[in-house]
């Protein structure tokens, strides 16, 4: 416990406090009914105003609890006069300043205190408007305006009794005064001549502290009306209405909070008791009435929780209590009521209620192990998950430890993370070996954080969740994907295989068909030279589809060594100039070039890539061949070949004004045999673009295009730049 120290102006406020002479009075109505209502604005069990001297708290007005005084170092307080604003503890047992407080830990067992200091006008802290509650709580921000609405009500209360007090002193100085001064009556004041001057004089002073006495009592009451409007302020912002029903002539007066509450016209108020009890839900008007009758035939308070039912249908919740003024004769003369709105905190209550219902489903639905932990690693929220996982009911797990349901080196693991998390603020997941209540060693997936409370730290969260299954999946898995893996090896292995001999067949056949194909060449050749007159017209044919078929079957084998030479060779990458290599192709193909008119604009400067030279010379050689081959038509064939570097890769792009061609076709040029035109129209053997994407596959590189028909073509190479990056040159 940590005692409060004492304000600085400790001198002056003592002071002040012996100036107003309160300690000590008997109990007065205006300060116990001020107590009660800040008791009902907070709905709170307890309601204080105390008064705080050297050694001790005297309660001026108590409600809800008969101590008088008590020692001033263990009061709350102490701590609040040491302060302007409201002083609030949500939680007496966890907060240092109080835990061990005998007032905490004994009665009234003290958790959630509100105190409002009461100020005078010098700013001097005389004590406090407290509220209590038994049990953790906040307090709304409408509830603190109220109390400290309320606290100023206390302190003008106050105010109009030290004025009262001040009043009754000097009419009674001025009375003995008088007395004093006039002892003989009227016809001695006659006689006695010589001092009638200094007479007169003293009565005009007395005429004029008459005149100051009835100011003050002026003062006293414009004070007493804005007491009053403070005190319907205070109703308002509390939804507190107050009654007084005349039993005799059952004349109900009522303040404006209560009509405005039960929605009655106040100017109706002498004939509206009727109105108001038909406001009362039917089906709680009848408790309503007994425990009024109750009341009033025992001359005890009473205290009802209704509802109103109004005519649109909507309903409020209200909190009533009321209590029998009798007469000496023990009748009863009145009823007097307090009526409070309590619509919002019902329906609040009802929501939080059905959301608690929702997370209660929720969490012993799950089969999750969900919890929750206090600072000290007491279990206050376990679900039926962990329960069975530690082999307790609920009742037993709740307020036990790790050290009581689990073996001694796992509760210490657990505590260690406990500790680290509530330290860091962190939330943390990670995989943890749990033992259950059969002895199993299972895996569990944890996650746990700090459980924040009021931006304060007190415990931990986790929900752990048994993946003794999932890991077993993870491991059929792992096996299987180990099998999988090994056949797709073996079966990758076996098509390379097949695929190399299928190389080496295609080679082979290729490469033995090129001898028959020379000799049918020459012997075309001899026939031409040596009897072409003995050949007809028909004959002369004949011999020329024969010598171009051969030609052709001879260009498609050399293809076909091209495409087998390209996937057998061994590619050398190095850095390649392009422009030299460009140039190099198209010096090659100026023949065609020139024949067609074509005109060819390069702009690929200062480029390097890197390539396999003679693999990209391929590319290049096909590609600009290709583009001549299919722009032939066009007047002129316009050829372009153009380079741009974009981060580590370079394109080149080869584009022409020929045929083009769908791009639905797009991915079926790049296979080999495949042709888009008749070979009659443009000649070829469909390889050309298959060893191309061949090349580029092989280079690390890609290929791609992009064509409209009758707008020409795009062929896209790109490779990696053959410049080094910044700070490896």
């Amino acid at each position: 416990m940590k005692p409060a120290s004492p304000p600085a102006d400790e001198l002056a406020r003592l002071v002040a406090l012996r100036a107003c002479k309160l300690l000590d009075t008997p109990p007065e109505a205006p300060f116990d009914d001020l107590a009660e209502l800040a008791a009902r604005v907070c709905a709170a069990p307890i309601a204080l105003i105390s008064l705080v001297d050297e050694e001790r708290l005297w309660s001026k007005a108590r409600f809800g609890v008969d101590v008088v005084e008590i020692d001033r170092s263990i009061t709350f307080c102490a701590h609040a006069i040491g302060q302007r604003e409201l002083f609030l503890v949500a939680d007496a047992a966890s907060d240092e300043r109080f835990a061990d407080n005998p007032l905490v830990t004994g009665a009234p067992f003290i958790r959630f205190y509100a105190g409002a200091p009461l100020l005078t006008s010098e700013g001097h802290a005389l004590g406090t408007l407290c509220v209590i509650d038994r049990e953790p709580r906040v307090l709304g921000p409408d509830q603190q305006r109220a109390l400290r609405v309320l606290a100023r009500q206390v302190m003008m209360q106050v105010e109009l009794r030290v004025e009262r007090i001040a009043l009754l002193n000097q009419l009674q100085q001025n009375d003995v005064e008088g007395e004093r001064r006039f002892p003989t009556g009227t016809a001695e004041l006659l006689r006695r001549d010589a001092d009638s001057r200094q007479q007169l004089v003293e009565a005009e002073r007395s005429r004029r502290a008459l005149l100051s006495v009835l100011e003050d009592q002026q003062q006293a009451e414009a004070a007493l009306r804005k007491s009053e409007g403070r005190l319907r302020e205070a109703q308002r912002l509390a939804h507190i209405g107050s009654w007084v029903l005349d039993l005799k002539s059952s004349r109900l007066d009522c303040s404006a909070e209560a009509c405005r509450i039960f929605e009655i016209d106040p100017w109706l108020i002498d004939t509206a008791h009727a109105a108001f009890l038909s406001v009362i839900h039917p089906q709680d008007r009848a408790a309503v009435e007994a425990a009024r009758s109750e009341s009033i035939g025992l001359q005890q308070p009473y205290a009802s929780a209704h509802r109103l039912r109004f005519p649109d249908g909507r309903i409020k919740h209200v909190e009533e209590r009321g209590e029998t003024l009798a007469a000496a004769d023990g009748m009863s003369l009145h009823l007097l009521g307090t009526v409070q709105d309590v619509t919002e905190r019902v329906e609040k209550a009802a929501e939080l209620k059905r959301i608690h219902g929702m997370l209660e489903a929720l969490v012993e639905g799950s089969s999750d192990a969900i919890f929750i932990k206090d600072e000290q690693g007491r279990y206050v929220v376990g679900n039926h998950a962990l329960a069975e996982l530690v082999g307790k009911t609920q009742d037993e797990m709740l307020g036990a430890d790790d050290f009581t349901l689990f073996p001694l080196a796992v509760a210490e693991r657990f505590r260690a993370d406990d500790q680290r998390i509530m330290a860091r603020g962190t939330v943390e997941s990670y995989e943890e070996k749990v033992v259950a209540s059969s002895g199993e060693s299972l895996p569990f997936l944890t996650t746990k954080g700090p459980l924040v409370i009021q931006g304060e730290v007190r415990g931990v969260f986790g929900i752990a969740r048994d993946v003794s299954l999932l890991k077993a999946v993870q491991a059929d898995l792992a096996r299987a994907r180990d099998e999988l893996e090994a056949r797709v090896e073996e079966r990758t292995r076996q098509l390379a295989e097949l695929n190399r001999e299928l190389e080496s067949f295609a080679y082979a056949v290729a490469h033995d068909l090129k001898a028959p194909l020379r000799g049918m060449a020459g012997y075309c050749h001899m026939l031409a030279e040596d009897y072409d007159a003995q050949l007809d017209e028909g004959g002369r044919r004949y011999l020329g589809n024969i010598a171009h078929g051969v030609a052709q079957m001879a260009e498609l084998i050399d293809g076909l060594l091209s495409y087998s030479r390209m996937e057998r060779r061994s590619l050398q990458c190095a850095v390649v100039k392009l422009r030299p290599l460009v140039d190099a192709v198209l010096a090659e193909l100026q023949g065609v070039i020139d024949r067609q008119g074509a005109i060819v604009e390069v702009e690929c400067d200062d480029l390097v890539v890197r390539a396999d030279a003679d693999g990209l010379a391929v590319v290049l050689r096909n590609l600009v061949d290709n583009a001549l081959k299919f722009s032939c038509a066009a007047q002129p064939p316009l050829i372009g070949i153009r380079g741009e570097r974009s981060g580590n890769l370079v394109t080149l792009a080869i584009e022409d004004n020929g045929i083009g061609f769908d791009m639905r076709f797009h991915e079926r040029i790049f296979e080999i045999f495949q042709r888009l035109q008749r070979s009659e129209s443009y000649p070829g053997t469909g390889v050309g673009l298959a060893l191309v994407r061949k090349a580029m596959q092989r280079m690390g590189g890609r290929v791609w295009a992009r064509s409209t028909p009758g707008q020409g073509t795009v062929f896209y190479i790109e490779l990696a730049d053959g410049n080094p990056p910044a700070g490896e040159a």
